[in-house]
């Protein structure tokens, strides 16, 4: 991981380490582009009970929920990292 940030990572898994989310793996999965996608963004909470998501129409709205510290402070974890979580929900596939 690479230390906790309020910031915003697209396509990797974080973990909120801080804040009222604290303790679940976050996600910002892009359905911009999607052939039968949403047009925005979705950014993914989970741990092992509960899973949420919250829709953002732009990228910079995404941004703007990160800055003002919605989902707390995050570590981010690589790519490889990534794969590896269980309970990862991927929107658009089946």
């Amino acid at each position: 991981m690479t230390g906790a940030v309020a910031e915003m990572r697209v396509g990797v898994v974080g973990r909120v380490v801080s804040g009222d989310h604290e303790g679940f793996f976050i996600e910002v999965d892009d359905d911009s582009e999607r052939p039968k996608g949403t047009g925005g963004f979705y950014v993914l909470r989970w741990n092992d009970k509960h899973g949420f998501d919250d829709w953002f129409e732009t990228k910079a709205d995404v941004v703007d929920a990160f800055s003002e510290g919605h989902y707390g402070l995050v570590e981010w974890m690589s790519e490889e990292q990534s794969v590896a979580i269980r309970g990862r929900h991927r929107h658009g596939e089946t």
